[in-house]
Order: C-alpha cells, then sequence, then structure tokens
C-alpha cells in the first residue's frame, strides 16, 4: 500500500491517504458471501466498504476502476479537494467516497463520474482492484489489513504511475484535452527537445497533471459560485 500523510496549514487539517491495488480470487468471492449475480457481487463490495469504514472512525473507503488514473498524484490532489470541500462546506455530493470520484473526473456529474471511475461489476470479476483510504488517523496498516482479509485478498506491485502513449490518449480524450495544450504545457517547462520516446511520454503526463489540477481547482470554484 502507498500511504502519504498530508497536513494542509489553509484548513488547518491533518489526513492521511492510502492507495492499494489487490487481487482476489472472484469466485471463492462469491460462494463465501452466499453472492449469485455480478451485480450482487458489486453491491456487496460497497456494502463491505462502508461497514470497514465505520470500524474506523471518520475513515473513508473508495473503490475506484483505474483506467483513466493518471498516476498516484492524480488521486492524491483529488483528495485534497474532497478534504477542502467538506471542510469549506461546499461539497457537492454528501460522502467523501462520491466526491473522490467527482474530483478524480473533474465533473460535477455524479452519474458521469461512476461510469468513468466507479467499479464496475465486469472489472470485479476480473478479480482486480484499486482502492483509496482516507482517514484523520494514522490508521491505514489496520483499514488495510482488514480489507484484504474480508477479501481474502493480497497486495501486488503497484502499477498506477506505468506509463504509455496509449495510457496517455485515453486520458487525453476522456478529459478532452487537445495537443495544443499539452505541447503549450511542455513548452512552458523550457525542457531540451525529446530524445526518446520515453521523455515524450513523461512531459506529456506531467503536462496533463497539470491540466488536471486546472480542471480540479475550476470544479471546486463553481460550486462556489453556485452557493
Amino acid at each position: 500500500m502507498i500511504t502519504k500523510k498530508f497536513f494542509i496549514e489553509d484548513f488547518p487539517l491533518i489526513y492521511y491517504v492510502g492507495i492499494n491495488q489487490i487481487l482476489f480470487d472472484y469466485n471463492y468471492y462469491l460462494k463465501e458471501n452466499n453472492l449469485n449475480t455480478q451485480r450482487d457481487a458489486l453491491e456487496f463490495l460497497f456494502t463491505l466498504s462502508n461497514q470497514i469504514s465505520q470500524n474506523f472512525e471518520d475513515a473513508t473507503i473508495q473503490f475506484i476502476d483505474d483506467a483513466l488514473v493518471l498516476n498516484y498524484e492524480h488521486i492524491f490532489k483529488s483528495v485534497y479537494y474532497v478534504q477542502r470541500a467538506f471542510f469549506y462546506k461546499i461539497n457537492i455530493s454528501n460522502s467523501k467516497a462520491m466526491e473522490l470520484l467527482l474530483y478524480l473526473s473533474t465533473k460535477r456529474q455524479i452519474k458521469k463520474s461512476i461510469e468513468a471511475f466507479g467499479v464496475k461489476p465486469s472489472k470485479l470479476k476480473q478479480g482486480k482492484l484499486t482502492y483509496c483510504v482516507i482517514s484523520p488517523e494514522n490508521n491505514l496498516a489496520n483499514i488495510n489489513q482488514e480489507i484484504l482479509q474480508k477479501l481474502n485478498a493480497k497486495e501486488f506491485e503497484p502499477t498506477l504511475n506505468s506509463a504509455s502513449k496509449e495510457k496517455i490518449f485515453n486520458i487525453k480524450t476522456y478529459y478532452d484535452f487537445n495537443n495544443d495544450q499539452i505541447k503549450s504545457i511542455i513548452e512552458s517547462y523550457d525542457l531540451p527537445d525529446f530524445s526518446t520516446d520515453r521523455e515524450e511520454i513523461e512531459s506529456s503526463l506531467l503536462a496533463l497533471q497539470d491540466l488536471l489540477y486546472e480542471r480540479m481547482a475550476l470544479l471546486s470554484l463553481e460550486k462556489i459560485k453556485t452557493d
């Protein structure tokens, strides 16, 4: 599990964030919990995450479809805006778990955010999950251990920071970022010309990260204007 402690002076607020990727036996999961359909399996996962959250005061657990997650910083920054929204009471949704999906997607529409970043029954069936834990206490290890035990799961080598041209294309397409936007930001870095595909990919990822941060900030401001 990747963990990080945050101290935000503006609030002020201290919180901890954990991000993990796990593998589990889907058929065993169905049998052990007497589940019959993919929809039952997904609903039970949500129930399970809520139950575990209640065991740890003020903790939030959100399972995520990570296909459009740029990197760990994408999630960390989204969590920052979630915490900020609830601190200033400008949250869009009623739960931090849902608010996280909204900021990951940079959209105000809950349905669209779930469609893009919510776990699908088909993904659950693959036996591979990504989740984020937010807690005001340094208890991420205990929360993580309970999730692993309840799902009879095991961790695997994190892949969220992996980079490829396909990943860049998919993220750019979903957020409707154009090549001129990305090129303009890369040029502002004042970097030497690319000599390898890897350098181009890494620069593009940095540019996409900047664009995502800008969208999150705008989403937060939209809520303030609405109020």
